[in-house]
């Protein structure tokens, strides 16, 4: 017997119910994610030096561990595909804006450019899902 061919598309995420990126959008955003981690990473012990000799107030630097650590949880769900990751993203975000009323390293730039990007694109998605 020959199958029956029919012109039905197959199911996608969308049709199927379950809301979330495309493939190449959540693996941009994870690469990026991913970059900025690392760079803050690599930040880490010139932000050490500069709170030990007084350049920067030990408030700050808690600030700008407290963004990257949220940052990161963001990265994490996005990874698992969690709709709260935006909400993370834009917290790092306006914590890194705090922090840079007072201090303007590259890193707290950068990563206020990623989360905004990140919630953004989340949202954008998101919304037009729903």
């Amino acid at each position: 017997m020959e199958p029956s061919i029919t012109n039905e598309p197959p199911l996608s995420a969308a049709s199927a119910g379950t809301p979330g990126l495309a493939g190449y959008t959540r693996a941009l955003l994870l690469c990026l994610v991913t970059g900025q981690i690392g760079y803050a990473f690599l930040s880490l012990p010139r932000l050490l030096e500069q709170t030990r000799t007084g350049e920067i107030s030990l408030l700050t630097f808690l600030g700008a561990l407290l963004a990257m650590c949220i940052f990161a949880a963001g990265g994490t769900l996005l990874l698992a595909r969690r709709r709260s990751a935006a909400s993370l993203f834009g917290i790092a975000a306006l914590l890194g804006l705090i922090i840079a009323i007072q201090w303007r390293p590259l890193f707290v730039l950068t990563g206020i450019a990623v989360s905004i990007t990140g919630a953004s694109v989340l949202l954008f998605c998101w919304r037009a899902r729903a």
